[in-house]
């Protein structure tokens, strides 16, 4: 991705910024949200407040550390963020991405599921489950629109900043294989949203956007696809919440048709990145 600065500190050096920034940024967080609950302690645990919590959360903790770094090294804010290169077919393929990889995550889940966790595991999941529900059980429309934002929109732009934009780059900009970088961050991204009952499907959601990243060579297409594949979960949690009263839902389960769906998928994905990314970057790459 050319235009880019060359690395001047020790990789060593540079991961150990970003980490305390990553930490800083939390602890921030954390001091936020401890003085909004002394000031309102009431309202510390009301849906509204979780939503805004998390909205500025991610905001600080996650995409606050990458503006950092750009304004330490000198570097575009707007770095990967070149609107030239996704356009409105870019947007359709980013909507058929989201659709047959479905089927791939529903597999790897159902295969998650087959792991026993341990006991801290399974009380961060039972966490993450009751926070999901204050989030999203509700039957407000501006409701529904605001859990879109706080959940799907602005996570998907500052995560996409941090694991592809700056991570992955940092990793490709130093020399390692491009496919390494990529599953490497894949698994970081997976692990450190610490809920491990989805791990697996989110590893390979973060291989998905990390080779979208460098294929389009634009932050433009993974943070679509991010924000499309949160916004659909959203959705149908508001529709299953509105239709039946109840989020509850049944444990996955394995059959060839689950197994015929996410191998089609796979290889409509490979398919298309390989058509119409792949083919048009190494075409690129030889006029320049």
């Amino acid at each position: 991705m050319g235009g880019v600065p060359t690395p001047q500190r020790s990789a060593f050096a540079e991961l150990l910024l970003l980490v305390a920034l990553i930490i800083g940024g939390a602890l921030v967080t954390g001091v936020i949200a401890s003085g909004i609950g002394k000031l309102f302690p009431a309202c510390a645990s009301a849906p509204a407040m979780l939503r805004f919590t998390q909205f500025y959360s991610t905001i600080i903790s996650i995409g606050l550390p990458v503006l950092v770094w750009r304004r330490v090294h000198q570097e575009s804010l707007m770095l990967y963020f070149d609107a030239s290169r996704f356009s409105g077919r870019d947007l359709l393929f980013a909507f058929i991405f989201v659709l047959i990889i479905q089927p791939v995550v529903w597999l790897l889940v159902y295969l998650n599921s087959l792991l026993p966790l341990p006991e801290w595991a399974t009380s961060i999941e039972q966490k993450a489950e009751i926070l999901i529900q204050e989030l999203l059980c509700t039957d407000q429309w501006y409701t529904l629109l605001a859990n879109i934002v706080v959940i799907a929109i602005v996570p998907a732009v500052c995560e996409e900043m941090l694991f592809r934009g700056l991570l992955q780059s940092f990793f490709s900009r130093r020399g390692m294989n491009v496919h390494l970088a990529v599953w490497l961050v894949a698994i970081i991204f997976g692990v450190v949203h610490f809920q491990f009952a989805g791990i697996f499907a989110r590893i390979f959601l973060g291989a998905v956007l990390g080779y979208l990243f460098h294929y389009s060579r634009t932050l433009w297409l993974p943070i679509v696809v991010h924000a499309l594949n949160n916004a659909g979960s959203v959705i149908l949690y508001f529709v299953q919440y509105n239709l039946t009263g109840s989020t509850d839902s049944t444990d996955p389960e394995f059959n060839l048709i689950i197994l015929s769906a996410a191998l089609l998928g796979l290889v409509g994905f490979v398919y298309l990145l390989r058509r119409f990314y792949v083919d048009k970057t190494t075409e690129q790459d030889c006029i320049d």
